[in-house]
């Protein structure tokens, strides 16, 4: 028997506010702007070891932005402050962990911009959502994502004076009523948890996502490329260090820094020695 779940999201409990989350949901509507900017500049000389050794045996090239996406994912589920959605102006803690990634699509010399979304990421080891990602994307780009190309297809035809309100209609029923739109043949949950994306395919080092209010998805994380630099070791020798940046688009209306600070100890702890965390990569 195939069972049709009735929310978009699906959530576990209802959320009580703190007074500042309150005054901050209702001075806020969808990010104008509640965006908070901060960057975190990692050294990955262990990351890059640990994937070395990793991709020895994987089937699918495992890379930084992979790497980042798999820690994110866990931090997500360890500080679940950072994994909720605003629904009716009310927080609600999700059930799952679920992560967004832009896709750069070219045709006929013109470039688009869809993305894809790789669930329960907590769940998945390092290989499987690399490999979920990659054949996620050849679809995309195929025009074979069945579930995408009908969004494409609505927002093609319809004329421009009608997309914002169509655009306003779709989040009344799939944010506002919290209503599943998987029977129309339109993703559930697309854009999930946290944006996440390859800045560091462009040569970039630093870059700050914007929050896409349509999306409900309160940070969005810009994967910087790795870059060399000279430091100083303990005893004053220069010596040749690799560093990457997380560049965090963070919406206010849902956290403040005491949140951010818990989840950025353990995701420093993780790059600083990957070894030891080994369990959840696999």
């Amino acid at each position: 028997v195939l069972e049709v779940k009735m929310s978009n999201i699906e959530t576990t409990h209802k959320i009580s506010s703190s007074i500042m989350r309150k005054l901050a949901i209702s001075a806020w509507s969808h990010p104008k702007d509640p965006s908070i900017y901060g960057q975190l500049e990692l050294c990955v000389d262990p990351m890059i070891a640990y994937l070395h050794r990793y991709n020895e045996t994987a089937s699918t090239i495992i890379t930084p932005l992979h790497f980042s996406a798999k820690v994110l994912g866990y931090c997500l589920e360890k500080v679940p402050e950072l994994n909720q959605v605003l629904i009716r102006n009310t927080l609600y803690q999700r059930k799952y962990v679920h992560l967004f990634f832009p896709v750069h699509l070219k045709s006929n010399g013109k470039v688009n911009l869809s993305g894809v979304s790789v669930q329960n990421v907590p769940e998945k080891s390092l290989a499987a959502l690399a490999s979920d990602l990659h054949n996620q994307t050849v679809l995309l780009k195929q025009h074979n994502h069945r579930e995408i190309n009908r969004i494409h297809g609505i927002y093609k035809w319809c004329p421009s004076i009608f997309l914002k309100g169509l655009t306003a209609i779709i989040d009344f029923f799939i944010y506002k009523l919290n209503i599943n739109p998987s029977r129309l043949g339109v993703p559930q949950d697309l854009f999930g948890s946290m944006l996440v994306s390859s800045i560091g395919a462009f040569g970039l080092k630093e870059g700050y996502i914007p929050l896409y209010p349509f999306s409900r998805c309160p940070i969005s994380v810009g994967v910087g490329a790795v870059f060399v630099r000279n430091d100083l070791d303990d005893d004053g020798r220069v010596e040749k260090k690799s560093y990457m940046n997380l560049n965090f688009t963070i919406d206010h209306r849902y956290l403040d820094g005491y949140q951010l600070a818990k989840a950025e100890k353990l995701l420093s702890k993780i790059f600083k020695n990957p070894n030891d965390y080994a369990f959840i990569f696999e």
